[in-house]
């Protein structure tokens, strides 16, 4: 009932939470307009008049049998499976890594940044979505690294190489691939980070790299319109 109270508070405020309504379906709330991340194939959309109104009270009530007939009819749940109701706490984001970025790094590891995001953008190229997204859950497992690596190289420190090889590649934003990169080399290092996707309206979505309510990735502003619809 907790989830249910926390959700209905957050939709009248427009936002707040993420749900998960089946294993490839996950949504979030846009001033009181459900969006979908279908995984399965890959797409996000909205919902509209009665449809957003079922679900929506479906996901308050925590009632997902009162949405699997509307869910199947739009082709967002097989036949033979069951929808659930898992409501999350989106993640928190204060402050950003990449507003202070006066520190210098060493040219190799900007060199080893670029290295990262190219070999990602080659690990991900024609991969479905849901193979997409198993790569970054992979990316933020705890890695068994050597112990002079661990915490080596500080949350900072890291934003900053990824900023600046991002120079290289001016124009060329591919925000997926380059979370992958990132969370990779800051699990490498013994850090926590977590990969977050983002949409806002009309649809367009966004996948950023976090520690905790650190932002590294990206700076503040550039995810302030996104509100997060999956996070690893």
């Amino acid at each position: 009932m907790e989830n249910c109270a926390r959700f209905a508070s957050d939709l009248e405020k427009g936002g707040g939470t993420m749900y998960t309504l089946s294993d490839t379906l996950h949504g979030c709330t846009i001033a009181h307009q459900p969006v979908l991340l279908d995984t399965a194939k890959g797409r996000y959309l909205t919902l509209r008049g009665d449809a957003s109104r079922s679900l929506l009270d479906a996901v308050e009530r925590q009632m997902p049998s009162a949405m699997e007939d509307m869910l199947r009819c739009h082709g967002l749940l097989a036949w033979d499976a069951k929808a659930q109701v898992r409501v999350h706490d989106a993640p928190v984001v204060t402050r950003s890594r990449r507003e202070d970025l006066s520190q210098t790094v060493p040219g190799k590891r900007v060199m080893a940044a670029l290295g990262k995001r190219l070999a990602a953008r080659h690990h991900l190229r024609g991969r479905p979505f849901g193979e997409t997204l198993q790569a970054l859950r992979d990316a933020v497992a705890p890695k068994r690294s050597p112990a002079r690596w661990r915490r080596s190289h500080g949350e900072a420190e890291i934003a900053t190489a990824f900023a600046c090889s991002r120079l290289w590649l001016a124009g060329d934003g591919r925000c997926v691939p380059d979370s992958l990169a990132l969370a990779s080399v800051l699990a490498r290092h013994g850090h926590r980070p977590r990969i977050v996707i983002g949409v806002c309206l009309p649809i367009a979505a966004h996948c950023w790299v976090q520690c905790e309510d650190r932002l590294i990735s990206d700076r503040l502003e550039a995810i302030t319109p996104f509100h997060p619809i999956w996070s690893t």
